[in-house]
Formats: C-alpha cells, structure tokens, sequence
C-alpha cells in the first residue's frame, strides 16, 4: 500500500492522471489555435492510419501544452507547477533557466514532437503577438554532426515547394499543418536556428592576440 501509494503519487503520474482527465474532455480552456491543432492532430476522422501519431508523442505533446496553458487555471494542476518550481529551485539557484524535459525512447519519434511543439508555440504566437506563454523563437541544440542533419527536416522546406517537387519538411511529411495555416508557415525558417552543442564550448581565437 505505501509503494502504491507513493506510486500514485508520483509527480510524472499526477500530470498523466490530470492530461488524461483534458483529454478526454477533448482539451477544453486552451485557445482557439491550441484547440484547432490538437484537433487536427488526434481527433480528426480524416487522419489515415499511417499519418497517426504514436501515443508517446501524443502524450509528450499534450503534457508540454498542458503545463504550458492549462495546469494553472486548477488546484491540482497548480500543485504539480508549484512541485515543478521547488524542483527547479533546488537545480538551478540562478532562477535562470526555467526548463522542463521530456525523456522518450529511441525510435518513439522525438523529431516529429519537436516539429509539432514548434508550430504549437510559433502559429499561437503569430495569431496572439503580446501572449508571452509561446515562444518567439526556436533554438535546437543537438550532439553532433548527425543529430544535427537528421533534425534539418524542421526547417520548412521552401526549395521543393518552389520546384514541385516532394517536400521534405516534417511539418508536411507528418501532416502537422492545418491547410490555413500553410500560407504564414514559410516565415518560421528565420526565427529557428539547428546547431551544435559545440557552438557554446569556450575557445581561443587565434590572430595578433590571443583571445578566450
């Protein structure tokens, strides 16, 4: 009974207790486009079985979306970002870098919930320009060299549009993007930068002077 107990209340079950309540009420007290992309993405009879997203990213998206709009308009949501905030205190005593990680197996497709989370944030933010909760601007940090090419599909491949040709961009691979939202999708490639983790390293400038 205590390990159930405990179990139960565990700060990552109590967040997949309450977004499955959200979910189920099919996402209520978010805005107009927060629900239109969710719409699209999980409740909509057109999606064919391959352009279904697996219920990991699913999940990952909802939560990020859920802690992002929702958790704060309920006292059981409020309790997990108050637990959230005690945890990043004892991390981080700068207060700097407020920050929440998703951790998702190899081949759970984290590329696809990157690019889903990156128009979550970029079409709200377009549509309610002073609402501070979404994001502006986008920076991917990645490993090395070849994470780094991998995640080139979120730049909105603008080439092939222009050619004819198959575009290779996640966010119409994936069917992400809503049909009247593809007129401004074009705009994201200049607010998103894919780079390095090596790009933050520090490093000597070699000239006339030696530089750090």
């Amino acid at each position: 009974n205590d390990y159930a107990e405990h179990y139960l209340g565990h700060l990552i079950n109590l967040v997949r207790r309450e977004v499955g309540v959200w979910r189920t009420a099919q996402y209520p007290q978010t805005t107009r486009v927060t629900k239109e992309l969710l719409t699209f993405w999980f409740l909509n009879p057109e999606r064919v079985g391959e352009q279904q997203l697996f219920f990991a990213q699913r999940e990952a998206i909802e939560t990020a979306i859920w802690l992002n709009e929702v958790a704060a308009k309920s006292n059981p949501g409020q309790h997990i970002l108050n637990r959230l905030e005690e945890t990043r205190k004892l991390e981080d005593s700068s207060g700097s870098l407020p920050r929440i990680a998703f951790k998702m197996a190899t081949g759970t497709g984290k590329t696809v919930v990157m690019a889903a989370l990156i128009l979550y944030h970029f079409f709200n933010r377009q549509e309610y320009r002073q609402d501070t909760r979404f994001a502006d601007y986008f920076l991917l940090v990645a490993p090395g060299i070849t994470i780094k090419e991998r995640l080139g599909v979120l730049y909105v491949d603008t080439l092939h549009k222009k050619l004819s040709g198959q575009i290779q961009d996640y966010y119409r691979l994936r069917h992400l993007v809503p049909h009247h939202y593809e007129k401004i999708l074009d705009s994201l490639n200049a607010r998103l930068v894919i780079t390095n983790y090596h790009s933050f390293e520090l490093r000597a400038l070699q000239g006339n002077k030696r530089s750090p």
